[in-house]
């Protein structure tokens, strides 16, 4: 019974193990040149995903469109946070489980940069990691401290001066409504 019970608890573990090994943002080929940088990157493993989105932890910010040369058709760069400079970006497109792209950073080629990334299909988010470079490398791991829903990234914030104007105007509304009755 005993040597049952550690065949199960080791054939488990094993189990666990590959499945969290499962999804794969892996960078693909050398460092693309332009007034700025970028990399390749290839997603696969992780099933069917239709978003992808990247958060800047140090280093500088991505450039504007962040996400680029798509592999599939219909994918298309999303929202951007942070104007010409992004620190957060999305990209979206059909349900696919193998996606090559180009992400763009802001930055020298040479400046260490760490950045966040997520992968959703509808409302479930399948894999995380944290990608660094270091200069002349790529590091990635299997997990970020970085946990949006796809709402959060879906969509748009309001600017708070916008924010402001919408709640002003619906206060005077509301008054307006009250003393006309």
């Amino acid at each position: 019974m005993w040597k049952r019970h550690v065949a199960c608890c080791f054939g488990l573990t094993v189990a666990l193990v590959a499945a969290g090994a499962r999804g794969d943002l892996v960078p693909t080929g050398e460092p693309l040149e332009g007034n700025s940088w970028g990399q390749a990157f290839n997603e696969t493993g992780v099933g069917p995903f239709d978003l992808v989105a990247v958060q800047m932890v140090s280093g500088g910010s991505f450039e504007s469109p962040t996400h680029r040369s798509f592999s599939l058709g219909g994918w298309s760069n999303g929202l951007e946070w942070g104007g010409a400079s992004p620190y957060r970006a999305t990209a979206f497109g059909p349900a696919t489980s193998n996606l090559t792209w180009a992400i763009w950073f802001d930055t020298l080629k040479a400046t260490p940069i760490v950045f966040d990334f997520v992968a959703f299909n509808g409302d479930v988010k399948l894999e995380e990691a944290r990608a660094s470079w270091s200069g002349s490398a790529w590091s990635i791991q299997a997990s970020s401290s970085w946990n949006p829903t796809r709402g959060e990234l879906t969509s748009i914030p309001l600017p708070t001066p916008m924010a402001l104007a919408v709640v002003g105007m619906a206060a005077v509304g509301l008054a307006y409504r009250k003393r006309r009755f």
